[in-house]
């Protein structure tokens, strides 16, 4: 996908999956990417392109770290293009991310 000339992971509509995130809670989970937000300052990686992103439904919320250092959760939030992966249409991962969710339900 490209954004202004810029060639990106992801485009808007995609499932993607996280690869990066500076906390933990927020790496390896599958979201939608909803809408470009564009270069933005992002810590520790500088200008780069930033989509708004999604939690699918049946999915735990997003975890963000604020300015006064309080965990808030949300279905909706921003993430760095580098942080994320496009999924293929009909792959696997999707029955995997499924079944891991349930999982963890089944724990809490």
């Amino acid at each position: 996908a490209q954004e202004n000339g810029m060639k990106l992971n992801c485009k808007a509509g995609d499932l993607a999956i996280t690869v990066g995130a500076f906390l933990n809670a927020n790496r390896g989970r599958v979201v939608e990417v909803v809408s470009p937000v564009g270069l933005k300052s992002w810590p520790d990686l500088g200008t780069v392109f930033v989509w708004n992103i999604a939690a699918p439904e049946g999915t735990p919320a997003l975890v963000y770290l604020h300015q006064d250092n309080d965990l808030r959760f949300a279905r909706e939030g921003e993430c760095p293009d580098a942080f994320l992966r496009p999924i293929a249409p009909g792959s696997h991962i999707l029955d995997i991310a499924e079944e891991a969710a349930l999982a963890l339900e089944d724990l809490q």
